[in-house]
C-alpha cells in the first residue's frame, strides 16, 4: 500500500501525484486535493474540506454534488 512506503509529507511544500480509485487512500498523505475531469482541473481544496463522497461525485460529474 502506498501510504507504508511514502511517510507523511503536509506541510513539506513537495508535490505527490497518487492515482487511486481507493479514494480513503487519497486522505491520508496530502495537504490538498486536486481532481481533475476530462483533463480540467474541477476542484482544487484542502483535504479537510473533501469527502469521499464529493471528489467522486466530482471525478464523474466534473462539479459538486448541488445537494
Amino acid at each position: 500500500h502506498v501510504t507504508e512506503k511514502t511517510p507523511p509529507r503536509r506541510g513539506e511544500g513537495q508535490a505527490l501525484l497518487l492515482v487511486s480509485a481507493y479514494l480513503e487512500a487519497l486522505f491520508l498523505l496530502p495537504d490538498r486535493i486536486c481532481v481533475l475531469y476530462r483533463g480540467r482541473i474541477a476542484a482544487d481544496l484542502p483535504v479537510e474540506q473533501a469527502s469521499v463522497e464529493m471528489v467522486g461525485y466530482l471525478m464523474l460529474e466534473g462539479r459538486p454534488n448541488p445537494e
